[in-house]
């Protein structure tokens, strides 16, 4: 007869106390199949627990580790410093060394629990900035850039369509993801489209406070010979303003030539302009936005400028925060219909590439994607990044912020006064 056990009691003890047959029925018998093993949860909680070196468990063994480690990787991250699995290691190696004396036995197996304790995981970038601020000092930032934004806006009395926010969208000519489908199993796995992959351009955006969007701009390269690209080159004609640069990317004249393609034209048919109201255009610091021409060519046409302080784009910038994604969205499903569609009848290159959509693909895809983002996107965003002609509530101690032009001396007498009223 077999025998059951539980807490070093068997059946027939139970049995021959008198208990009755239901506390027999409720003792904890082996699974079938299982070999008395428990279920698979057990078994691992039961591995946890194994005792490791020195007698001690291995959570007792390293937990004062675990606490320094977590301490250090949240300090790095709030910081936005990159952390890779290599530093988390070398890290606990060196504290463990420092205070115990010791190296860690099984490095391997204390990173994985350490990361499973802490439900720390390997997560793709999704955006780099140059300065990190601190909670204390960006909350600083946004009351003076609410402020100095506020302060325009009494002197000026904007127009929702004359509030206008523009900026750079890097583009490529394939618009292919960082990952693929592919079966389970390999350890590799190689992708290539049309080897254009790093073949890049510009897409100028633009867009006022009351949903309305500017005309849509490109910038390509120039060939090595300083000309045209052929497939942009006449009798090319678009929509869409296209201009050639040495790196593909804008330049004090393309940004000048934009100004007067694109802004000038559409501030001019909302009643702003040379002998118009003012308008005004909110920009990131990006050199060509400031140098002297551009800054000559906007006064002349009443264009007040502002430029948003560095690594503040994510927060106060329309185009970052409402369009681009929405945006690249659309042109990555537009390069993947062609893909599918159009690229096999192409044929291949001599070296065994599929051959890459033209410059003048691109072209028509851009335009498409920003002609089919719907003006609700940004009408709702517009409050959040204050393009819009209501007057923020007042700054608690505000005393002004350099983020752009200077009102002139008259001008800045009007404006503490009308400041001093709106807030009354």
């Amino acid at each position: 007869m077999k025998v059951y056990k539980r807490d070093q009691q068997t059946y027939r003890d139970v049995i021959a106390q008198g208990k009755a047959k239901d506390e027999v029925r409720n003792l904890k018998r082996p699974q079938p199949g299982k070999g008395g093993r428990g279920t698979a949860k057990e078994r691992r909680a039961k591995r946890r627990r194994r005792k490791g070196p020195g007698g001690f468990s291995r959570c007792d063994q390293y937990v004062w580790l675990d606490g320094k480690v977590l301490e250090w990787f949240t300090r790095t991250r709030a910081a936005g410093f990159a952390v890779t699995p290599r530093m988390i290691k070398i890290y606990a190696q060196v504290e463990c060394r420092i205070h115990r004396n010791e190296s860690i036995r099984n490095l391997t197996s204390w990173y994985r629990t350490f990361c499973s304790a802490n439900r720390i995981v390997v997560r793709r970038v999704t955006g780099k900035r140059r300065k990190v601020y601190s909670p204390e000092k960006m909350e600083e930032i946004r009351a003076e850039w609410r402020g100095f934004i506020r302060k325009w806006k009494i002197l000026r009395r904007y127009d929702a369509d004359l509030i206008i926010n523009m900026d750079e969208i890097p583009l490529y000519m394939d618009m292919c993801r960082g990952w693929t489908m592919a079966f389970e199993g390999g350890k590799q796995i190689d992708m290539n489209f049309t080897n254009s992959d790093k073949l890049r351009f510009t897409g100028i955006a633009a867009a006022s406070g009351s949903g309305k969007k500017l005309e849509f701009a490109t910038i390509f390269r120039e060939t090595k010979s300083g000309n045209i690209p052929p497939d942009l080159d006449d009798p090319f004609e678009h929509e869409c303003h296209v201009y050639c640069e040495p790196k593909g990317s804008i330049t004090e004249w393309s940004m000048c030539k934009w100004i007067d393609d694109v802004l000038v034209p559409y501030i001019e048919s909302h009643g702003g302009g040379k002998n118009g109201k003012y308008t005004f255009l909110m920009m990131d610091p990006a050199k060509a936005h400031l140098t002297e021409a551009v800054r000559a060519k906007l006064k002349a046409n009443r264009v007040d400028c502002a430029i948003m302080p560095a690594s503040t784009t994510h927060l106060f910038q329309l185009v970052d925060v409402a369009l681009g994604k929405p945006f690249k969205d659309n042109m990555y499903e537009m390069w993947a219909n062609w893909m599918v569609k159009e690229n096999d009848g192409l044929g291949y290159t001599k070296a065994g590439n599929r051959k890459h959509p033209t410059r003048a693909n691109c072209v028509d895809w851009a335009w498409q994607a920003w002609q089919d983002l719907r003006p609700a996107i940004i009408t709702k965003t517009a409050p959040k990044v204050y393009m819009t002609p209501d007057l923020s509530p007042p700054i608690p101690g505000y005393k002004g912020g350099n983020f752009g032009d200077e009102p002139e001396e008259n001008e800045d007498e009007l404006s503490e006064r009308d400041i001093e009223e709106n807030d009354e």
